[in-house]
This record gives structure tokens, sequence and C-alpha cells, in this order.
């Protein structure tokens, strides 16, 4: 019994005290790398002095970069307690990973247009002293090959602060210092070009720092401070807008009358053109009656030429039957020889010929 005792409390204290000599299972760690980021694998352990020395360096995050899309961050035993299972596994490398998903932001007064709910609009003052606000739209990302330079020069910071910040605010700079070289009449001229040496001064300045800038250009007019002169503007506009509508109006009756007049004079060369094909036709169908008449006329000559030779052709029947009865002997009982115009032309001529 003693002995059956001794071995249970044996296979006990091995069950506790087995266990024990090992410390905690060394599990392997990932990280994800998305395809929107860039991820380097830092050193966390002190290492050389010639690499402590190149840390902060854009080279040395270079050298980093990682282009896998999961990492398994190596790991090392760190202890903490006297025992040889007294240890716990710490990772000896972490991973920054650089977010280059493009940001755009709209500064603007209003919250229902802007990318805030606050007023964002850039601030600007004229020469005289005339201070309004200009609403104005920025996009900016991050190249994969500038990430190391974004990293080394922000130290991590998030692009979409960056943006709000440190751009924002070389934005307002550029502009108030452009916009104060005019008075406010000329302002509304040159905000073209004050915004296109905003947008270059700004692009140039941040692309040295790893950032990208696409697009940065005016979100909405200029907006007046003092509301005094935001009213009269907006008066004066009206009444320009006014004259520019009558201006138009009276522009598009002038056209209108043009094309009256032009259509009129379309329809009298017509009807001039009509009345002359007329006359051309009244002219070519007389010429053809005068022909029909000048034809008709010689048929009628025609026809009283037929009548007097069928007249000369009857009286030469008569005079050859005259003749050919005649005994050549007068007769006892005589007239005037007009009284016969045959025997008067045959006394005459000698023949009974015409």
């Amino acid at each position: 019994m003693r002995r059956i005792i001794t071995k249970t409390l044996l296979l006990f204290l091995l069950i506790i005290f087995i266990p024990a000599c090992y410390g905690p299972p060394k599990l392997e760690k990932f990280t994800n790398i998305e395809p929107n980021e860039t991820a380097f694998l830092i050193p966390l352990d002190q290492g050389k002095t010639s690499a402590q020395n190149r840390i902060l360096s854009e080279e040395y995050l270079k050298e980093r970069m990682v282009s896998a899309k999961r990492i398994s961050l190596p790991q090392r035993k760190m202890k903490t307690g006297r025992w040889d299972n007294d240890y716990i596994w710490i990772p000896a490398m972490k991973v920054i990973k650089v977010d280059r998903t493009p940001i755009t932001r709209e500064w603007t007064e209003s919250p229902k247009t802007g990318t805030s709910n606050k007023d964002d609009a850039i601030l600007a003052e004229s020469k005289d002293s005339i201070a309004f606000r200009l609403g104005v739209t920025i996009s900016v990302s991050i190249k994969a090959e500038n990430a190391a330079k974004f990293l080394y020069n922000f130290n991590g910071k998030d692009l979409k602060s960056i943006v709000d910040t440190n751009i924002r605010g070389l934005a307002q700079n550029i502009m108030s210092r452009e916009f104060n070289k005019f008075d406010l009449s000329e302002c509304k001229k040159v905000k073209g070009a004050v915004i296109e040496t905003t947008f270059k001064t700004v692009r140039d300045f941040f692309k040295i720092k790893g950032i990208t800038v696409e697009y940065l250009g005016l979100a909405s007019g200029m907006i007046y401070e003092d509301k005094e002169i935001q009213e009269a503007i907006n008066q004066k506009f009206i009444a320009e807008n006014k004259r520019d509508i009558m201006m138009k109006q009276l522009e598009s009756e002038r056209e209108s009358n043009k094309i009256k007049v032009e259509k009129s004079k379309m329809e009298m060369a017509i009807k001039l053109e009509e009345s002359k094909n007329q006359m051309l036709i009244n002219l070519e169908k007389s010429k053809s009656e005068i022909k029909i008449a000048k034809s008709y006329n010689q048929n009628i000559k025609n026809i009283i030429q037929l009548k007097k030779l069928e007249i000369l052709s009857k009286e030469l029947e008569i005079q050859k039957k005259f003749i050919e009865r005649w005994n050549g002997q007068l007769p006892s009982t005589m007239s005037t020889p007009n009284q016969f115009p045959m025997l008067q032309r045959v006394l005459n001529n000698g023949s009974l010929q015409k």
C-alpha cells in the first residue's frame, strides 16, 4: 500500500514539475500588407554603431523596404525570471506601413460642400485690407518609390492630417501673400494666376518630402468677410446680370429681325424669279402663238392663191372651148370689147394667155 502511495505521489510531482521545465511556445506572427501600402521592416534591438547612425536616414529606410504581402516577424527570447523557462517571445523587428491611398480635401466655408463640417475656406486679404475667403480643393498621394522619403520626413504621420495642417498652412501662406499685392478690384482678375502659383509652389515643396500634389484649384468664388461688401457685390452682380440678360434679349431680337429681313429678301427674290420665269414662259408662248398666226396667215394666202389659180384655170378652160367653137367670123352685132374680155385679149395680144 505504501508503494502505491509513493508511486502516485511521484507521478503527481512529475505532472507538476516536468511542464515547468519548458517555456512558452514560439508562435509565428504575421503582418499582412495591403495593395495600397508600402512596408518597412525595422530592427527593434540595438545593433552595430554604424546601423544606429543610419537609422534615421532615407537610404536606411529604402534598404528596409519589403515587397512581400505577408511578413513573418522575427522573435527573440526575453528572460522574465531566474529559471530557464522564465522567458517570453518578443518581436525582434517591427513593420512600419505607409498608406499610399490618395487623399482629396475640399476646404470651403460651408459644411455642405467641404470635406469637414467646419469653415475651412482659405482666408486672404487684398492690398486695401479687405478680407475674403476662397474655397480650395486639393488631391495628394504618395508614390511607391517615394514611400521611404515620406516616412523619413514625417515619421509615420497620417497623410490626411498632413494635408489639413502642413499643406493647408503653406497654401494659406502663399495665397495670402499673393493676393496682398493687389487691390480688391484686381484680386478678382488675378485669382486664377494666384491659384496656379500656389499649386506650383506647394507641388514643388512637398515633392522633395515624398508627397505628390496631383492638383490644387478653386472650389468656390470669393466670399467677403464684410457682409456689406458682399451685399453690394451681390447687388452689382444682379444688376450686371440683368443688363446682360437685356443685352442678350436685344441681340436676340436683332438677330431675329435680321432673320426676318433675310427671309423677306429671300421670299422677294423667289417671287421675282417666279415672275421672271412666268414672263419668259409667256414670251415663249407669245412667240409660239405668233409663229402659229404667221403659219395660219401663210396658209390663208396659199389658199387664196390656189383659189386664184382655180379661177384662172377655169377661164383658160372657157377660152379653150371658145376657140374650139369659133369659126373665125366676127359677130354681126358688136359691142364694146370690154364686154368680151377674152376677145379683147385676143385682139390685143393675139393669144388667149394672160
